[in-house]
């Protein structure tokens, strides 16, 4: 069951991301690996706003609490603001 999951979330076109209940991240899959530029090795454990890192187009200000936001509130957040990903610097 669980190996059918994983190969599920492998193969879908978007990022998929999960955490435990503390917000440490357990899975990206490929596409959330590449829109964040981490590995999923590099990523596991990680707390999600270390790698999931989103700011205005606007102005630039990061974008706080965005996983918990709206799980505080229980409901989506609705903001229509347009928002980049940042990706991870990689170290040459």
């Amino acid at each position: 069951e669980k190996e059918r999951a994983l190969v599920t979330l492998q193969s879908i076109a978007d990022g998929v991301i999960t955490t435990s209940f503390d917000g440490k991240i357990e899975y990206l899959n490929p596409v959330a690996e590449e829109f964040t530029g981490w590995s999923l090795a590099d990523a596991q454990g990680q707390p999600f706003e270390n790698v999931f890192v989103a700011r205005k187009e606007s102005d630039g200000e990061i974008i706080k609490d965005i996983l918990y936001r709206p799980l505080k509130k229980k409901q989506t957040i609705a903001e229509e603001i347009k928002v980049e990903l940042l990706k991870k610097k990689i170290k040459k």
